[in-house]
């Protein structure tokens, strides 16, 4: 912290730091009393059933879901799919490698001096 931010920080009282503690107190309380009228009311519309039921439901879906994904990547990496795809990947990025430093070494050789098969399609066929 630096000296500027610390001197233009507020002091509290211990009487501020009492009233704030009483405000928070008072939050507290009152928020238990809603809280506890809201369950009240839940209880008796019959929505806290509703409520566990819809929450029953979304977690035996995201069980099933979870058990769903698993079994897939299972057989995929049974059936060696993602090795494939994984190699594949490594593929790619190896011939990216290379095309930019073929690109790159062209770039560097003025033109004149190009061979015909460093040339782009177009100015091969011109000539």
């Amino acid at each position: 912290m630096t000296q500027k931010s610390a001197s233009s920080r507020h002091e509290m009282t211990p009487e501020e730091v009492a009233e704030t503690v009483r405000n928070i107190s008072k939050n507290i309380a009152e928020s238990s009393i809603r809280i506890r009228e809201i369950v009240k009311v839940i209880r008796q519309t019959g929505a806290m059933e509703q409520l566990t039921e819809a929450f029953k439901e979304a977690v035996i879906t995201s069980r099933d879901t979870a058990k769903a994904i698993n079994d897939t990547a299972t057989e995929l990496q049974r059936r060696g799919v993602i090795k494939e795809t994984a190699n594949a990947i490594m593929e790619t990025a190896e011939s990216s490698r290379m095309t930019y430093e073929t690109v790159k070494s062209s770039a560097a050789v003025p033109e004149s001096q190009r061979k015909p098969s460093e040339m782009g399609v177009t100015e091969g066929m011109a000539q």
